[in-house]
């Protein structure tokens, strides 16, 4: 799960600085190695993907995984679809 915050940006006495404020929505990925939901456009890939918005959390907004969130995983492919850079924990 990926946690998504609109980011603030202010001039502060250290000078420009961004953080994040308010929560927008949560990337959630479950990882499904059986493949159990063939057919279903949210699973493939060995993963179940979604993105819920903070404003309606009881349904996903993604609609197929292949069209919604492939493009923006494509360059993590070779790490199983998730970017480990800033998590080091992953990078085992």
């Amino acid at each position: 799960m990926k946690e998504l915050f609109k980011a603030r940006t202010g001039d502060y006495t250290t000078g420009r600085a961004s953080h994040a404020a308010n929560v927008e929505g949560w990337f959630v990925m479950v990882k499904d190695a059986k493949g159990r939901f063939p057919g279903n456009p949210l699973w493939g890939k060995g993963w179940g993907w979604s993105l819920f918005m903070a404003a309606d959390t009881g349904k996903t907004v993604t609609t197929d995984y292949q069209a919604d969130c492939l493009g923006c995983h494509l360059p993590a492919e070779a790490t199983d679809w998730i970017y480990v850079e800033g998590y080091p924990i992953l990078k085992r």
